[in-house]
């Protein structure tokens, strides 16, 4: 779903690096940790913020572990990143929906069916535009399996005329079981299943 496509991560920096003490030997860092909100598949970073931390270990790797546990996530600065990255996502599927919605519909019109539903996906549940994107996927969530059906429908007919008996049987239910109940050849399809049924299954 759409939400699956926005992360957050961050990047740490070491700013200062000191060795403290003789025995045992500690290390202090000083890291800069800049958090970034992003869409993992258009690449597009929404907002950024940077926050400064120490951290004290026995090793190098523990001091770094330290400085990145004393972070404060409920600080202002982060807060503030996370409204913002949010506002910002919005505004900017707000923009592209239209686009996004023009290109689910050709896509669909050339039968790439799982294309187009993946597109409108990504418009996420805070946009003006959703309510229209959910309907244009049942629309075309309808087309698809309409289009699975007679697909199926057709090499389930093919493989019964060829060969009429267990093998044949056999290899038409396979295709009729791809077909979904909702689908409009789907009355069509038990028709064919019920033939085959009483002819061979019985």
């Amino acid at each position: 779903n759409s939400i699956d496509r926005f992360f957050i991560t961050a990047v740490a920096t070491p700013l200062t690096k000191d060795i403290l003490g003789a025995a045992p030997t500690q290390f202090a860092y000083t890291l800069d940790i800049t958090f970034y909100i992003a869409d993992i598949i258009d690449q597009k970073v929404f907002s950024t913020a940077s926050v400064n931390s120490k951290g004290v270990g026995k090793s190098e790797d523990k001091a770094i572990i330290d400085a990145l546990k004393r972070v404060n996530l409920n600080n202002s600065t982060l807060l503030n990143f996370v409204e913002d990255g949010k506002k910002k996502i919005v505004a900017y599927y707000d923009e592209q929906a239209p686009a996004i919605i023009k290109k689910a519909n050709l896509l669909a019109g050339m039968e790439k069916y799982e294309e187009a539903l993946y597109t409108l996906i990504s418009i996420p549940s805070e946009c003006k535009s959703y309510d229209e994107a959910i309907s244009l996927q049942l629309d075309i969530y309808q087309k698809y399996i309409d289009h699975l059906c007679d697909v199926n429908l057709s090499k389930a007919k093919m493989a019964w005329a060829a060969e009429q008996n267990s093998l044949g049987a056999t290899e038409a239910g396979e295709y009729l079981s791809e077909i979904y109940p909702d689908a409009k050849c789907y009355k069509e399809a038990q028709q064919l299943y019920d033939e085959i049924k009483s002819k061979v299954l019985d």
